[in-house]
């Protein structure tokens, strides 16, 4: 097996601990190498070196800290410097632990990663949504549709829209946000919806969707109506 680069350059795996420490001091692009070759290990002196440079007065190694932190597999030991960098005066460096609360899933964050959703910086929003999906819990519903619904960022929106469609509580709720969506994708999941759990009452809007202007809609309406049909059999 190879050994692993990032940007052309070798990442010193096996390089000692005293290296690497050495390494988080040069310049660049030393200490990026070094914060990817610390958080592939399990070693808790690795995982010391990382939490040494969440001070940095740095913001780029600051945030190279959190997401080493966030990916390390030892990682959830140093949650707190995650949960303190989400007040980071440096937006990137809030960016990076927002994705590594996520990836560590602490619960204890949830509550402000729902905060953040509401969030003026649209980044933050966004980060944090994908936080969420990674930790999903069905109780965070209502706050990621209506981030579907009135986010002004539409890579959230339609962001929002994927883990919707991946976790369909409130099913009759998704109905009516996508029923008369722009997106042929979204009235296509409509009528994936009403064929795996639609009734008779549906029917309407399925014959409405049968002739879309979609093709694929058009098809997958018409597979609707034949599960419906199926089911009242």
């Amino acid at each position: 097996m190879g050994s692993r680069t990032w940007n052309g350059h070798e990442i010193p795996d096996s390089a000692d601990l005293e290296s690497l420490a050495r390494m988080l001091d040069g310049d660049p692009p030393a200490p990026w190498l070094a914060f990817r070759a610390l958080a592939a290990r399990s070693d808790p002196a690795a995982l010391q070196l990382i939490v040494g440079q969440c001070g940095s007065v740095d913001p780029h190694k600051r945030r190279a800290a959190v997401e080493a932190i966030g990916t390390s597999p030892i990682g959830a030991r140093a949650i707190e410097f995650v949960r303190r960098a989400l007040d980071d005066p440096a937006p990137p460096v809030v960016d990076a632990a927002i994705a590594a609360t996520g990836r560590l899933r602490d619960e204890e964050s949830r509550p402000r990663l729902r905060a953040l959703l509401r969030a003026g910086n649209p980044y933050y929003r966004g980060y944090a949504l994908l936080a969420l999906r990674d930790m999903w819990s069905d109780a965070d519903f209502e706050a990621v549709l209506e981030i579907a619904t009135r986010d002004r960022d539409g890579r959230n929106r339609k962001n929002a829209a994927w883990i919707l469609r991946a976790h369909p509580l409130q099913w009759r709720k998704l109905i009516e946000l996508w029923s008369d969506s722009d997106l042929p994708r979204e009235r296509g999941w409509v009528c994936e919806l009403l064929s795996e759990r639609g009734d008779a009452t549906d029917r309407p809007l399925l014959e409405r969707l049968r002739r879309d202007a979609n093709g694929h809609v058009r098809q997958r309406a018409e597979e609707a109506l034949l599960a419906l049909e199926a089911r009242n059999q």
